[in-house]
C-alpha cells in the first residue's frame, strides 16, 4: 500500500513522510498538499496532525487527505480524547493539561484544537469519509483515540 504520513515518525513502513517543518521527506502544510495528484495514495496516515489546526482549517486538511486519496483509501488519525483528558484533569492531574495545550515557542507544535469522539466523527462524516472504525489508542497514551475512515 501507498501511504503519506504527516509528521516525523510514521507506523506504514516505507509511507512518504512529510510534516511542515524540515523534519521529513517532503515539506508541505496539510492544508495545501498541490504537489500530489488527485488520487494518489491509497492510504494517509495523520496521527497528532488534526489538533494543531485550528477548527477551521481541519475541513481544508480532510478535503486535501480526501482528494490525494485513490477510491477505497484509508484515512488513519489520532488526536488527543479530550473527553479523557477532561477526566483525568477533574481526578486532579494537572500533568494533562501539557497534553491539553502543548505549549511550545514554535507555533506548529502548539494544539489549536481538542476533539471528543463524537466531534471527530462528524468532522470526518461531514468530509465524505465512510466506515468509520474506532482502533485502540497508542499503548504508550491513555488519552490517544484512534480512528480509521475510508474514502469510498
Amino acid at each position: 500500500m501507498t501511504w503519506l504520513s504527516f509528521g516525523p515518525h510514521t507506523e506504514h513502513p516505507g509511507a512518504l513522510r512529510v510534516d511542515v517543518l524540515p523534519i521529513a521527506d517532503v515539506v508541505a502544510d496539510i492544508r495545501n498538499l498541490r504537489r500530489f495528484g488527485n488520487g494518489t495514495f491509497e492510504g494517509v496516515e495523520a496521527f497528532h496532525i488534526l489538533e494543531h489546526l485550528l477548527p477551521e482549517d481541519a475541513p481544508l486538511a480532510l478535503a486535501e487527505c480526501w482528494r490525494i486519496l485513490q477510491a477505497g483509501g484509508v484515512l488513519e488519525a489520532a488526536v488527543p480524547d479530550m473527553a479523557e483528558c477532561a477526566r483525568t484533569l477533574l481526578k486532579g492531574d494537572l500533568e494533562i493539561l501539557k497534553n491539553i495545550y502543548s505549549p511550545s515557542d514554535v507555533l506548529p507544535l502548539q494544539h489549536r484544537w481538542g476533539y471528543t469522539r463524537k466531534s471527530l466523527a462528524e468532522l470526518l462524516t461531514s468530509a465524505g469519509f465512510v466506515d468509520l472504525r474506532w482502533l485502540p489508542g497508542h499503548p504508550s497514551d491513555p488519552h490517544e483515540m484512534r480512528v480509521r475512515v475510508c474514502k469510498p
